[in-house]
């Protein structure tokens, strides 16, 4: 069959690559290599060029980046210190308490030519694939045409926490109904999430983890043998509702033992809104031991983590729902994973059932996995081959090849 995927997250050639957009390539690859034939709408930065895996077809819509301006103009996605103005104290800028709640919305400019093109490059034999932002999901519902469309979801849609809501709680419910709670399916990154939408929506929603290609980390350097220092990697978005602290404690009181100098560790944030980290770790006196740096391009990306001693994952307090695509592209780099965060949520479940790493709740336990990992003493385990490849895409896109199947199967003809 003909899936059209809408997506106004992919990939772009030489340039950093978001959670998103990993997650709808992964798919279309994986789809593709099923038999079927797939085409990507999307969007693109300016002079970007779509990254698409072999055999899939993208098609890119033009589209005015509300973020991008909003950052030209001195508005800052991210919560750091408010500037100050004139004499008076720190504070947001009126029009910047404006923007930021529109910023999940990033893409609506995007949707109308989305809904254009989708519906011109649809066929009779289509199946509609909505994935990423919300802009994709309202893309969808406009543009499937009745087609049978199928809503994938990587996050929660209202009642995230790490997204401001549109006018508060009232809006975000009701578009979700509109859009996710109309489609034919629905399929979700994690069983946590597939239950809460099931109980949302009277849909059918299925589970379809993310994945890593283990092609994309053939080759890639191993950690370095000498040492020091040990190097730990943190990628990804550091969110605000991320509590760093443990780790800064952790560093601090390793140094007053003697054992932790920037000669013998250091830990490397490197993605969107790392300027936080640098701030803090000033503030708290761990500056020398902490490096910061902005998102790469995905290939540098991967031989960073593969060549790292161990990979920091966030495990957040405030959002038990969260399976970031980062996790999958840790256990692809086969480093051991350091979960940092509340026990009882979803990655840090994985990370120990599965013998990918450890998980620290707070600041002793994660000072007695450093010291592992300066030591090198081995007693932080290594992902075994086995364990990674049951994270693989082409285990998730067989099941996601199912679901289409079905969804064909259930909907009524010339409804």
């Amino acid at each position: 069959m003909h899936v059209l995927i809408i997506a106004p997250l992919f990939p772009a050639k030489n340039q950093p690559a978001a959670a998103a957009g990993m997650r709808s390539a992964g798919l279309a690859a994986g789809l593709q290599r099923h038999g079927h034939d797939v085409t990507v709408v999307c969007s693109m930065p300016p002079g970007g060029v779509p990254e698409c895996p072999e055999g899939v077809t993208a098609v890119t819509v033009p589209w005015v980046d509300v973020e991008r301006l909003a950052r030209s103009a001195g508005m800052k996605s991210g919560t750091l210190v408010p500037p100050r103005f004139g004499s008076g104290p720190p504070r947001h800028t009126l029009l910047r308490q404006i923007a930021r709640p529109l910023l999940p919305y990033r893409y609506a400019t995007w949707v109308p030519g989305a809904v254009r093109a989708a519906r011109r490059l649809a066929r009779k034999d289509s199946v509609v694939l909505s994935t990423g932002a919300r802009s994709a999901h309202i893309a969808g519902r406009l543009g499937h045409d009745g087609h049978v469309w199928i809503a994938d979801l990587n996050d929660l849609w209202a009642g995230n926490p790490h997204i401001p809501a549109l006018m508060g709680d009232r809006v975000e419910p009701a578009l979700e109904r509109w859009t996710v709670g109309t489609a034919d399916w629905v399929t979700t990154v994690n069983d946590r999430m597939r239950t809460e939408l099931a109980r949302r929506h009277a849909v059918p929603v299925t589970t379809i983890l993310s994945g890593f290609a283990p092609a994309d980390f053939e080759g890639l350097p191993s950690p370095s043998s000498h040492r020091p220092p040990a190097n730990i990697v943190f990628a990804g978005t550091v969110y605000e509702t991320f509590d760093l602290h443990p780790l800064y404690q952790a560093l601090r009181a390793g140094r007053e033992d003697g054992w932790l100098t920037p000669a013998t560790l250091q830990v490397h944030f490197v993605g969107r809104l790392t300027e936080r980290v640098a701030m803090e770790a000033a503030q708290l006196g761990v500056s020398d031991l902490v490096q910061t740096s902005a998102a790469v391009p995905r290939p540098a990306l991967l031989a960073r983590l593969a060549r790292a001693d161990a990979l920091l994952l966030p495990l957040y307090a405030n959002d038990p729902y969260a399976l970031p695509m980062r996790f999958f592209e840790y256990v692809g780099a086969g480093r051991p994973i350091i979960g940092l965060g509340p026990a009882g949520r979803i990655a840090g479940d994985l990370i120990t059932r599965h013998r990918l790493g450890a998980v620290a709740s707070d600041g002793r336990a994660l000072k007695s996995l450093l010291q592992d990992v300066v030591n090198g003493n081995g007693r932080l385990p290594e992902p075994a081959p086995d364990r990674r490849r049951q994270f693989t895409w082409d285990r998730s896109t067989d099941e996601l090849d199912v679901v289409l199947h079905e969804a064909v199967r259930r909907t009524p003809v010339g409804r």
